[in-house]
């Protein structure tokens, strides 16, 4: 299992351990939400699905440009690692994708909260 960076209490973008993991696993399961609304959910849950999944892409458009965009989302939902983006030709270093990855997580907890 990964180990959880949480931001410092001094950092700009901290966010409370809990809410945190909470947006983690709210990130995470953007693909599960496109594959089912993609698919015919009933109304009511059609409704919910978009509006989750709406929530997660404008927090990423606000906070994360829109180079940076997909290696902040592979990243967030644990499809790739870090030295993977980079060997994939990432155009930024690991502080700078840990402070995207906090600043987008931290924009997550506020809309979730």
């Amino acid at each position: 299992m990964m180990r959880r960076r949480y931001p410092s209490r001094n950092s700009k973008y901290y966010v409370d351990p809990p809410l945190y993991d909470l947006a983690v696993g709210y990130v995470r399961m953007h693909p599960v939400w496109s594959r089912e609304l993609a698919g015919d959910p009933d109304d009511d849950r059609k409704e919910l699905l978009q509006k989750r999944v709406e929530i997660i892409e404008n927090a990423a458009c606000l906070t994360v440009s829109e180079v940076m965009r997909p290696y902040v989302m592979r990243y967030v939902r644990g499809e790739a690692s870090i030295d993977d983006l980079i060997a994939q030709g990432m155009p930024c270093g690991r502080d700078y994708l840990i402070k995207l990855k906090q600043q987008f997580l931290q924009e997550i907890a506020k809309k979730i909260k």
